[in-house]
């Protein structure tokens, strides 16, 4: 088994991921006269040194990227960014879908067949709100 001096390997590893804007620890490996195995054995992967080398090239790419989009004129872009940017509510609000339902053939629901007697007084109520924001009052009563 070769000897590596785990020191100079690890200022070897963060002048790699800096020189060449390094993301992955499998890149950085590639880049040192060692194994992958004799790497994450003496674990190199966990360093903070290096993690945080390759956490900055994110970071610096990712600014890069935001810059891109706010100046850009692309609607798709200009979307990733404001979800980037959005807080809960606003993601919230973004990702809703509107779902229809409908009957058959894409008709309205017929209600004349649908036992309501087992509902309560509160279930019957917001049935019938629903069915007036739906604009058909008459499928509840």
């Amino acid at each position: 088994m070769p000897y590596y001096d785990w020191v100079k390997m690890k200022e070897m590893a963060i002048e790699a991921t800096e020189k060449h804007k390094l993301l992955f620890m499998t890149e950085v490996v590639s880049y040192l006269p060692c194994t992958y195995s004799a790497f994450f054995n003496n674990k190199m992967n966990e360093d903070e040194d290096i993690l945080q080398a390759l956490a900055d090239n994110r970071v610096k790419i990712k600014v890069k990227i935001r810059k891109r989009w706010e100046d850009s004129e692309n609607v798709t872009a200009e979307i990733m960014l404001y979800k980037l940017t959005a807080d809960e509510e606003e993601l919230r609000r973004l990702s809703v879908t509107k779902s229809e339902v409908t009957g058959e053939a894409g008709g309205p629901i017929k209600t004349e067949n649908m036992n309501f007697s087992k509902l309560s007084t509160d279930d019957l109520k917001k049935l019938e709100e629903l069915a007036k924001l739906a604009g058909d009052s008459e499928g509840t009563e």
